[in-house]
């Protein structure tokens, strides 16, 4: 309302204030205000909205927290009426007790293996110095070379000569028996290996569905990388074992360290950045 017309259009009503044409009425009289209408209708309108987000949100904490069996994950934008969105406030905690959870599996699957690698590589070792033995044992017996004394003597000589290459023969048979368990357990670490191989791309595809928040996404990427290395490498060793390519399972095992090294330290910086206890166990190699 105004006490000075603004124009066509605008009337005067009894109360000698000039309104605009929307507002006029049939029987001159001033009109009522709406302001305050139309102002609690959109409030109750926000107050809703906000109920609702609030609502969504303890959905989704709950759901997160509890381990819910559906699809979001910690962190995630939740779809709300009209295009808006909703959030966890604070997802990190949600997030970080995803991720030790992946992890624990992680290190479950991976742990056995381990054990059974190293086993299999402490018993290779066995084998080898084994049948190296063996091997000088065959070298030196194979034609006498260990019998001495007076050569005239055949009958002794002859049964010295007898003996060692019958100790010959049981190194050579010894040596190969040793070789043959050596391969055994290579065979075994080439199989652990793929095992393992499939459990870290479980884990790394875990960490993917991860939303992580923006303060975590770099640390989350570079241990996903330090995986993946982990378990190219792997892929690597597991081929040459299998091949019995001992040359190269050297340069694999320097490799291995490498990578294994790498992913123990970027688990130590993901507890940091998550603020969570470094894992007493790095599941990989």
């Amino acid at each position: 309302m105004i006490d000075v017309t603004q124009g066509a259009g605008w009337w005067q009503a009894s109360d000698g204030n000039w309104y605009p044409p929307e507002y006029r009425t049939n029987d001159g009289q001033a009109p009522r205000p709406r302001g305050r209408h139309r102002q609690q209708k959109k409030s109750s309108k926000r107050n809703w909205l906000f109920a609702a987000g609030a609502a969504v949100v303890a959905v989704v904490v709950l759901v997160v927290v509890v381990g819910g069996s559906g699809s979001k994950t910690p962190g995630s934008p939740v779809a709300l009426t009209g295009g808006a969105t909703a959030t966890t406030v604070n997802p990190l905690p949600a997030v970080a007790s995803a991720y030790e959870g992946y992890l624990n599996q992680a290190t479950a699957a991976m742990n056995p293996l381990n054990t059974a690698v190293n086993a299999e590589g402490v018993d290779i070792t066995k084998q080898d110095e084994r049948a190296e033995s063996d091997a000088t044992t065959y070298t030196t017996d194979e034609f006498g070379g260990g019998c001495t004394g007076d050569i005239s003597d055949y009958t002794a000589y002859d049964s010295c000569v007898s003996q060692e290459e019958q100790a010959a023969a049981s190194a050579l048979s010894d040596e190969n028996a040793a070789n043959a368990a050596g391969r055994t357990d290579q065979q075994q670490q080439a199989n652990q290996d793929q095992q393992e191989e499939g459990d870290i791309s479980t884990f790394v595809q875990q960490l993917d569905s991860i939303s992580w928040p923006s303060s975590v996404e770099d640390v989350a990427s570079n241990l996903e990388q330090a995986l993946s290395n982990d378990r190219d490498v792997l892929a690597q060793d597991a081929t040459d074992l299998a091949d019995a390519q001992n040359f190269s399972i050297s340069a694999d095992n320097e490799a291995l360290s490498t990578a294994t090294s790498d992913v123990s330290t970027e688990l130590i910086n993901m507890a940091t950045a998550l603020g969570i206890s470094p894992p007493s166990s790095s599941p990989s190699t």
